[in-house]
């Protein structure tokens, strides 16, 4: 995750040239999907642990912290100098995988009569919140 921040820092400016590039409805610029794979590999120890759809929820929140996204946020929404982001994103990934694994723990399943946080759920089709 450091290294990663790391190297997207390094490269900022011409990262956010492909970014805006790529919100440019009419043009032609894509980003690849790299991140996808990279989460893939860093969650492989742990893909027996968490049940299909905490491994899934887990997988899409952490592509947010890949990228030139994350550090175009931070760098332009934050107090944080360049140098404390990698931190940052590194500590927002572990949170993410610590929760992760604890939901997914037998001792933090709910009991009989405990109530349980509800999950996010997509939105059906004709029905409003």
């Amino acid at each position: 995750m450091r290294s990663g921040a790391d190297w997207t820092l390094g490269r900022e400016a011409r990262l956010r040239m492909i970014l805006r590039a790529s919100l440019d409805p009419s043009g032609e610029t894509k980003r690849p999907a790299r991140r996808r794979k990279y989460i893939a590999e860093l969650l492989a120890s742990a893909k027996d642990e968490l049940p299909e759809e905490t491994y899934g929820r887990l997988s899409a929140a952490l592509t947010l912290l890949f990228g030139i996204d994350p550090i175009v946020s931070l760098t332009d929404n934050s107090d944080l100098s360049r140098e404390e982001i990698p931190a940052v994103l590194a500590w927002t990934a572990e949170a993410l995988v610590r929760g992760a694994l604890a939901e997914a723990s037998p001792s933090s399943r709910p009991r009989a009569g405990r109530s349980q946080a509800r999950r996010p759920q997509a939105r059906r089709q004709g029905r409003r919140a």
